[in-house]
């Protein structure tokens, strides 16, 4: 250890707590999220005082690596909150008649709640849906193959098994 008793800082060679290094990853600036399966403008609904006052809020949206993380504006440092893991929701579109004309917008519902955004049009919604979805097939299929493989790499580290059996059979 160096003279900080920071073992991370000294393996980084910087003096870092853990939680700056967890806040790094969790809080990326918008710049930083550079292999976006989609990233554009969204407005997202956020409900006032007891459900009065509600409002939109024009965000930037970005899709990475399973999570939906939104921002003030394409530059900003930092995400306005926790990033949504997509895996753990369900994206929909709905329809909304009651007030001045229609208004179709997509719901993500998770295990912590739910979150509505709307585009400028119908086919960017459309769009955000079907990158939602396949980000999810994509997470959810290489978990898969994570624990398939985690199971045969167990399997075949055994070779007195395999010697046992071939002398059984020889």
């Amino acid at each position: 250890l160096g003279d900080s008793g920071n073992v991370m800082g000294d393996v980084f060679g910087k003096r870092e707590s853990y939680h700056q290094l967890a806040e790094d990853f969790f809080y990326p600036s918008a710049n930083a999220l550079t292999n976006a399966r989609k990233a554009g403008w969204l407005y997202r609904h956020k409900e006032g005082f007891c459900g009065f006052f509600t409002r939109w809020r024009r965000r930037w949206v970005v899709l990475q690596g399973g999570y939906l993380f939104e921002f003030r504006n394409a530059e900003a440092k930092r995400p306005l909150e926790l990033p949504i893991e997509v895996t753990e929701t369900h994206a929909s579109i709905h329809q909304n008649n009651k007030r001045k004309g229609e208004l179709r917008y997509m719901r993500l519902s998770g295990i912590t709640g739910h979150q509505v955004y709307c585009a400028d049009d119908e086919h960017v919604l459309e769009l955000w849906i079907h990158a939602i979805q396949a980000a999810k097939e994509e997470i959810t299929s290489q978990r898969l193959v994570d624990q398939g493989t985690s199971h045969v790499t167990q399997v075949e580290e055994s070779p007195s098994k395999k010697l046992n059996a071939h002398q059984r059979n020889g």
